[in-house]
């Protein structure tokens, strides 16, 4: 089977050299069509020799960001993810790249919100994590992280997270949350709560109902 898909790799690449003449980095277009076919340990080879080949490229390093989310190495996905988002030259190349973050973020986050709805608020937690490990900024993890931290007692977790998510940028959005106007999805209404041994403490804090809908989905359809 392996000897298979390498025979398919070879092909795919003597097809685009055929096209694109000596331009292209092989190790480039072998790391992406190994991706495809979710032969991950080669695509990771290949993507890393394409980046020792082109240091101050970004795209190997968008690619090797997507197949290192693809098998949950999260810190590497995000890193070069980021990286690419960087090096992007120009807006196509920004869009892409923040698509990919998207994508995966918004994966993570729909995992997590299937768990909320399952009353699996541990489980949540761990989702929401990924998705914030991913793009660390983004408003709809951190409020979504919140409301699972809240639904589970631990109120000075949740309220820290709801904070964070008030004042972040997303750069797989590029904008600032706004804290008077926000979509019903992430509204944050004003109650009191009190935990366990705790004075009680007033914040802005989410219903147990509707804080974690799903939002936004990504321009992107996962490959």
């Amino acid at each position: 089977m392996k000897v298979a898909r390498t025979a398919v790799a070879l092909l795919a690449l003597a097809a685009f050299v055929l096209v694109a003449g000596c331009g292209g980095d092989p190790a480039f277009t072998a790391g992406k069509v190994y991706l495809q076919q979710k032969d991950y340990e080669n695509a990771v080879e290949q993507l890393k020799t394409a980046i020792k080949n082109s240091p101050d490229a970004w795209e190997p390093h968008m690619w090797l960001g997507r197949t290192y989310a693809e098998t949950d190495r999260l810190e590497e996905a995000s890193e070069h993810l980021h990286i690419a988002l960087d090096r992007a030259p120009d807006e196509k190349a920004s869009g892409e790249c923040r698509n990919a973050i998207a994508y995966y973020t918004q994966m993570f986050r729909n995992e997590g919100n299937n768990k909320m709805e399952a009353a699996q608020y541990e489980m949540a937690l761990a989702e929401y994590e990924k998705a914030i490990i991913i793009d660390p900024h983004n408003a709809n993890s951190l409020v979504n992280l919140g409301a699972a931290y809240q639904n589970i007692g631990d109120y000075d977790a949740a309220i820290a997270a709801y904070e964070e998510a008030q004042g972040t940028t997303s750069p797989s959005t590029g904008a600032r949350p706004s804290t008077t106007s926000r979509s019903t999805s992430t509204m944050i209404p004003r109650t009191s709560m009190r935990s366990p041994g705790s004075t009680t403490r007033t914040g802005s804090l989410p219903s147990r109902s509707g804080t974690w809908t799903r939002s936004w989905p990504p321009s992107t359809t996962r490959r």
